[in-house]
């Protein structure tokens, strides 16, 4: 699989964790595109609308609120 940018999806309710994530990807010599989501019905809205690409991997926070079983 050959990717120029890695398109990455960050679902957190925790502004702290969402800033770690960022930097740390920042230190990576990939080159990337973040997306921040901050609980589960923001995740599944951009995960289901058709004009958006799916992302090339999804970080999830499984103890967020407003999350869909």
């Amino acid at each position: 699989m050959n990717i120029n940018q890695w398109h990455l999806l960050l679902a957190d309710d925790d502004e702290d964790d969402c800033l770690f994530f960022k930097e740390a990807l920042s230190r990576l010599p990939i080159a990337s595109d973040l997306t921040t989501v901050q609980d589960g019905e923001q995740l599944m809205q951009l995960l289901t609308n058709r004009a958006d690409p799916l992302p090339d991997a999804l970080f999830l926070d499984l103890n967020m609120p407003r999350k869909k079983c």
